[in-house]
């Protein structure tokens, strides 16, 4: 029934499931083990991909004990309780379209006729490589989301989808599982919470515990806080197992299509990262391709692909998450976004950080791509969208090699439309709206990627031992970092204006105004979020300061360029200093007093429930680069139906 959704109650499905009837009761099949793109073709569904750190022995890594080899009773165990969890879908309808309509639809990717056959080519094993990737990131996320997106996409193809059944599987696809990534990580279905740490560690592992483990077997802390290994349960102890390992069976397709790829590569550079990529996937050595990926040039593609963010793992943010990124580069906008390079040790030497804390070194290399996305999966893919990034995050290899900025256009441009230019005209008071530019927007973006290289990488602790900011923050990293990089991308705007490198003259008051704006975009990200949490930090500092006001009659925000300059200084300083001691408990208190959503910027958010929080990419070249498609060999496709997330 439209706009309805009629449920078994979950005790009766409990009765019917241990009674061995829950097939016969619900009028469904098991699943294949195909799975069905958003075009309704056959998707690739890669071996072993719903392996958690608490059951399954890793990948091909070692013989499992019959109770972790995913045999048949355990097969069967895990249809059933995603059926069940199907049903736990409680959100009325209206709610759940207007959680999935906070998701704008965006036709996202290049015109086909600028792809050549010698592209599509190239592309096409990277797109089947990014299947795979997707669902090592969907793993990685939470134990049951892959076989609940796969109970959504059986029952569609087994018979028509009601328009809940609709809703609530497009918005299991948006979130890479049944957690809200807007709303605080709260289950939209089911009652179960998401682990903290995703399956990077056994569900039930506490950050004591972890921590105290590291703390008694001292030898174990480098395995341990990788960010390329799993932590295991192994009887009573913890162990640490590599990516390559754990994930054995999918990157071993992982590893094949890159090389796939690579034969048909544009450049020598862009080949070799590829091939060292692919062995990355075989050997858990992933710095050789990063430094690879720096290197990248000539080539009419910049491709990313790899374990790289952490803010998967909010139990102790070490682990990386899977991600590709397909983009074809701006040669042109590319090289004029480069000629800011030039004041890059200029910018260093003006940050506003405390001489003594100056000690690190970072390699002076930083290449600045101006790209169109075409396609991409896995972290990046679910929730918020990335605009920009700033890689590898590896402090060994940035050390040595500097690190590369890519600044994706056509995302920005559908944001600043769909998203920031509604917001400015809701929020900011009348005489600053006209102040937003969306040339401020993307060139922000630039310079906050730009400011995410700058500072502090590794340190040295009060004790004398040496880490890395991310290793000293743990959790807070993430938000602490975000935050530094938008306040010195604001300082390097402001340096440049006075430079004389932006020459027009209301460039100030455009920059804050339009930043102004893009907080209030990115605190809807929500306050448990990195960057939600970090523009709440930045207002909450800053309002305090004096540079960011409400007029109480009209609720409206504004900047005050007199006040914003010296309170962005303070603010600069105060982040920079935590991250160079590895303040630990000052980067805590400073998040606990700042990162507060108050009643007035709630009062803002209530006004644009109307507006968009982000976008969800519709690949238009993603059809004719892949073509007809073919499920893994061995694997057998959904049948039946049509495509169930529209």
């Amino acid at each position: 029934m439209v706009g309805s959704k009629q449920r078994t109650g979950l005790w009766l499905v409990v009765a019917l499931v241990a009674a061995g009837f829950v097939t016969a009761a619900c009028g469904r099949e098991a699943p294949s083990k195909g799975t069905e793109r958003d075009d309704g073709k056959a998707r690739q569904e890669p071996a072993g991909a719903t392996l958690s750190a608490d059951k399954a022995a890793p990948q091909g890594a070692e013989a499992p004990s019959p109770a972790a080899q995913g045999d048949t009773a355990m097969a069967k165990s895990a249809d059933e309780q995603s059926r069940i969890l199907k049903d736990e879908t409680t959100l009325p309808f209206n709610e759940l379209k207007l959680r999935n309509d906070a998701f704008a639809e965006v036709e996202m990717g290049v015109p086909v006729g600028k792809l050549t056959d010698a592209d599509k080519r190239f592309l096409k094993p990277l797109i089947e490589a990014a299947d795979v990737i997707d669902k090592l990131f969907w793993t990685q996320a939470s134990t049951d989301g892959l076989q609940l997106k796969r109970r959504f996409e059986v029952d569609a193809a087994r018979e028509q989808p009601n328009a809940y059944d609709e809703l609530a599987h497009r918005f299991v696809v948006i979130n890479a599982g049944r957690f809200d990534r807007l709303g605080e990580m709260k289950p939209f279905i089911g009652t179960a919470p998401k682990p903290a740490g995703g399956t990077f560690y056994p569900t039930d592992l506490t950050k004591d515990e972890f921590e105290k483990w590291v703390a008694d077997h001292p030898s174990d802390k480098a395995a341990f806080t990788s960010p390329y290994t799993v932590i295991v349960r192994d009887g009573a102890t913890l162990r640490a197992v590599p990516y390559s390992d754990f994930y054995r069976a999918d990157l071993k397709i992982v590893a094949e299509k890159l090389r796939e790829a690579a034969a048909y590569a544009d450049s020598p550079s862009l080949q070799a990262f590829l091939l060292a990529r692919a062995a990355g996937c075989e050997t858990n050595d992933w710095a050789a391709g990063d430094a690879a990926w720096v290197d990248v040039t000539g080539s009419r593609f910049e491709v990313t692909v790899g374990p790289y963010e952490v803010y998967e793992d909010t139990l102790m943010s070490y682990k990386a998450a899977f991600e590709i990124f397909l983009t074809m580069t701006d040669t042109t906008l590319s090289e004029q976004l480069s000629t800011v390079k030039a004041h890059l040790d200029e910018m260093e030497a003006a940050l506003p950080l405390d001489e003594k804390l100056r000690g690190y070194k970072r390699a002076p290399g930083s290449p600045i791509f101006a790209v169109d996305l075409v396609y991409s999966a896995g972290d990046t893919r679910a929730g918020v969208q990335t605009l920009a990034f700033n890689l590898p995050n590896d402090e060994d290899v940035r050390e040595k090699k500097g690190s590369k900025k890519v600044l994706m256009r056509n995302v920005s441009d559908a944001k600043f439309e769909k998203i920031l230019a509604p917001i400015a005209a809701a929020v900011l008071v009348e005489g600053q709206v006209p102040l937003l530019r969306k040339e401020d927007y993307f060139q922000h973006t630039l310079l906050h990627e730009i400011a995410h290289g700058m500072g502090p990488g590794k340190i040295t602790l009060a004790d004398g031992s040496q880490t890395t900011v991310s290793q000293a923050l743990k959790e807070l990293y993430p938000a602490i970092e975000e935050a530094k990089a938008d306040t010195l991308g604001l300082l390097n705007a402001l340096f440049l204006i006075d430079k004389g490198f932006f020459k027009e003259p209301d460039r100030l008051q455009t920059t804050l105004a339009t930043a102004l704006a893009g907080f209030f975009r990115s605190v809807r990200f929500g306050a448990h979020e990195a960057h939600g949490k970090a523009n709440l930090a930045i207002y909450g500092y800053l309002a305090k300061q004096g540079a960011y006001t409400r007029d109480a009659a009209t609720g409206r925000f504004a900047v005050d360029f007199d006040k914003a300059r010296a309170g962005l200084t303070a603010l600069g300083r105060e982040l920079l200093n935590l991250e160079a001691a590895g303040d630990y408990a000052g980067a805590k208190a400073f998040l606990d007093s700042y990162a507060q959503l108050t009643p007035e910027v709630q009062q803002a958010l209530d006004g644009l429930k109307g507006v968009p929080v982000d976008i969800r990419p519709v690949f238009t070249a993603e059809g004719p680069i892949r073509g007809p498609s073919a499920p893994v060999p061995g694997e057998a496709p959904v049948t039946g139906g049509s495509d169930a997330a529209k």
